[in-house]
């Protein structure tokens, strides 16, 4: 079917996002006129002969971190890569009712502190850590209420461990919610705990809103965030996580300082230059001149 609609449409360039979308694309455009581009997000492992032919000659990569994975556990060569910032767009002109509407939807304090996770539930994004230092967090600053945005195969586990640390009442699953701008605007710290992050789309969701950021400095991660300047580092346990989440909510300057830092990074990742470089790394897998 795909390899019907390339040729039907005379389709120049199949972009494969991931490594079997990848590994289909390339199977597509055999017997065709197209060249396919890769984009790889994570920092995932696999068979090296299968992920070397899906990902083909022309791979785009939004980290430094996951071209270097490739390059040291797959093999692939430099020159197959392309390193293009992702261009992110945000909308943080969220009317004040709205945050509003949100607090009292989820049955959050309209004064309170919202410390925030966004992500997929599972190993690698360590949710666990975050429900673990939320009850540290909550120990120190009873006001604080925490939401967790997202959903995966360990959300039962962790709602069982929040009943356990007996703060309920406190956390709040959300799930996935596409209104994620007012989500953000509505709150004061997102923490990413990840165990292995491949570049940190959230993190920087949330730099673009001029949030504060506690994070892990692994992967992307590293990339994105200057200690001290638009976020903040902590080691990958949960009162590492903790103390720096209460260092963020005890001093305001440092939290407007961490913001104003954060807004200016997120600048650096407009939609345009990603249009640009994706339109460049087009036209050389191409053989063309860009």
């Amino acid at each position: 079917m795909l390899r019907r609609i390339v040729k039907d449409n005379a389709i120049d360039v199949v972009h494969g996002h991931h490594r079997f979308a990848s590994l289909v694309s390339r199977l597509a455009v055999r017997g065709t006129d197209a060249v396919c581009v890769a984009s790889v997000h994570d920092l995932a492992s696999g068979n090296r002969a299968i992920t070397r032919f899906a990902l083909g000659p022309s791979i785009m990569v939004y980290s430094d971190a996951v071209g270097a994975h490739l390059r040291n556990h797959f093999g692939i060569a430099s020159e197959r890569i392309a390193s293009i910032p992702m261009g992110m767009t945000s909308n943080r002109d969220v009317p004040p009712e709205s945050i509003t509407a949100l607090k009292s939807d989820l049955r959050c304090p309209p004064s309170a502190a919202v410390v925030l996770f966004a992500g997929r539930l599972d190993w690698e994004k360590a949710p666990d850590l975050f429900v673990n230092a939320a009850a540290e967090i909550a120990d120190a600053k009873p006001e604080v209420r925490f939401w967790i945005v997202g959903d995966g195969e360990m959300r039962s586990a962790l709602e069982a461990r929040v009943r356990e640390l007996d703060i309920a009442d406190r956390v709040t699953f959300t799930g996935w919610r596409d209104d994620i701008d007012v989500v953000l605007e509505a709150a004061d710290v997102l923490v990413a705990p990840s165990r292995r992050e491949g570049f940190g789309r959230s993190v920087l969701e949330a730099m673009s809103h001029g949030k504060s950021v506690v994070a892990t400095k692994t992967g992307g991660l590293a990339e994105l965030i200057d200690d001290g300047r638009n976020g903040l580092f902590a080691r990958d346990d949960a009162s590492s996580l903790a103390d720096a989440v209460i260092r963020v909510l005890n001093d305001r300057a440092l939290s407007v300082a961490l913001g104003r830092g954060a807004l200016e990074t997120a600048k650096r990742y407009g939609r345009e230059a990603m249009i640009r470089e994706t339109e460049r790394t087009y036209h050389r897998a191409r053989g063309e001149a860009s």
